[in-house]
């Protein structure tokens, strides 16, 4: 049997959207699997507590038991629950950035089962500024373990049509709302170190983190920054998410999610250009490629380019723009991924975006589903 549909307006809940928020907060408590949507992508939600519960995340989405699992709360009371520790930077950035996409890796409390953390000592926890999401956790009144709700390997959900054509037959219910507004997942910052460190990049920069650590003491922020450089120079664990060489993804302990596996590739082989290549002449050598039997490899629409709007023209047909922003690109990046596969298109070359720190998370993405690595 499918899962059990229902829409929530993110706006204001009327008798219906609270029918549905209450089913979905009874079937958490049940440790039954529930997705949600969530300002960065949608989630899929079992109760953090339940090893059990656990354990279906890992099974609905087929993802390893050994990438560990972000917990989502509503409310600071719960993460009195679940992590012991909390250092005053964390709660800086707790005040800075939640609700909000910020990932903040704690010590955890023995009440989290491993499970859950994949058997590390730490927890990894969020609190999501999405109504509905919010609305769903506090019903259900247990901290939310949520990965992505998509297939392990595949690219991360925004929009309710690839959550109901993905994950319909593989969860208890769908909650669907509007598309997300952020487009990719959380920054995971670790702040059980000496300094508050990115993991994963999202919207929050590692600049933001330590600019509202420091709360405008020049020579605090100073020697986070100098810490940060000692820590590159090192390459300890985690640096590269940090690094300004996104192409080097060296795998590190998966503290965080993302970190240790293959992510988010549609059915199309990705290809990322490396500066200084040429995405024109990247283009023109795969238009140029033969079979064994000298037809052509691909065919027509088969080959797309990722660009901004502003090179569109340069790639005439070939081009797919994701917008003209690094707002666009965030947003509009998983949705186009899986439009790529239903377009039947067999080959995507993406241009190397930006150098603002959002546009470098994206490029984390895209880096992490192509065959350059």
């Amino acid at each position: 049997m499918g899962a059990r549909i229902a829409r929530v307006s993110k706006e204001n809940f009327d008798e219906a959207d609270m029918q549905s928020l209450l089913e979905g907060g009874r079937l958490l408590r049940e440790g039954k699997t529930v997705i949600f949507p969530t300002e960065t992508v949608y989630g899929l939600g079992a109760n953090a507590l339940s090893p059990d519960a656990a354990q279906k995340i890992y099974k609905a989405k087929g993802r390893p038991s050994d990438n560990p699992l972000i917990v989502h709360i509503s409310k600071l009371e719960m993460l009195e629950e679940i992590a012991k520790d909390v250092s005053e930077e964390a709660h800086i950035l707790m005040e800075n950035f939640w609700p909000g996409p910020l990932t903040i890796i704690l010590s955890k409390k023995d009440i989290v089962p491993n499970e859950t953390t994949a058997g590390l000592d730490t927890v990894a926890v969020r609190m999501p500024s999405h109504k509905v999401a919010l609305k769903l956790i506090e019903i259900a009144g247990v901290p939310i373990a949520a990965p992505s709700a998509n297939i392990s390997g595949r690219p991360s959900i925004t929009s309710s049509k690839y959550a109901l054509e993905e994950m319909s037959d593989r969860v208890d219910m769908i909650i669907l709302s509007e598309d997300c507004e952020i487009g990719i997942e959380s920054t995971v910052v670790d702040a059980t170190g000496d300094i508050a460190l990115v993991l994963r990049p999202g919207k929050i920069s590692q600049r933001e983190i330590f600019e509202a650590i420091a709360g405008g003491d020049s020579q605090k922020l100073k020697l986070m920054n100098s810490r940060l450089a000692e820590i590159l120079t090192s390459k300890e664990a985690g640096a590269k998410a940090v690094s300004d060489d996104i192409f080097d993804m060296e795998k590190h302990a998966p503290k965080s999610p993302g970190m240790k596996y293959r992510h988010y590739s549609p059915k199309a082989r990705v290809i990322v250009a490396k500066p200084p290549e040429n995405v024109s002449e990247l283009l023109a050598k795969h238009i140029e490629m033969k079979d064994d039997s000298g037809n052509s490899l691909y065919k027509s629409g088969e080959i797309k380019v990722f660009c901004l709007s502003g090179s569109a023209q340069g790639y005439g047909d070939y081009a797919y723009s994701l917008g003209s922003s690094s707002m666009d690109l965030a947003k509009n990046l998983f949705t186009s991924l899986r439009k790529m596969d239903d377009m039947g298109v067999k080959l995507i070359i993406c241009e190397c975006f930006g150098k603002d720190e959002l546009a470098c998370a994206v490029m984390n993405r895209l880096i992490k589903a192509s065959s350059n690595i």
